[in-house]
């Protein structure tokens, strides 16, 4: 999961505002697996996360991948 947070951090952390970058460091805290599962569409992501912010990490990571 640091390679998909850790590139789209790469990428996007200098137009992230603050309460984007609280969002995105309460993600870090998240258990792997969940967070992959998430991500990838596998299980529902919890209304506490399921932000404006994951939804461009998710997208990010569906456009990387199809790179």
């Amino acid at each position: 999961m640091d390679l998909i947070l850790g590139h789209f951090a790469d990428k996007n952390i200098d137009r992230l505002s603050a309460e984007e970058m609280d969002i995105f460091e309460s993600l870090l805290a998240v258990d792997d697996r969940d967070l992959i599962q998430w991500v990838t569409g596998e299980v529902a992501v919890p209304r506490e996360h399921d932000t404006a912010l994951f939804q461009k990490i998710r997208a990010y990571r569906q456009s990387d991948a199809a790179c």
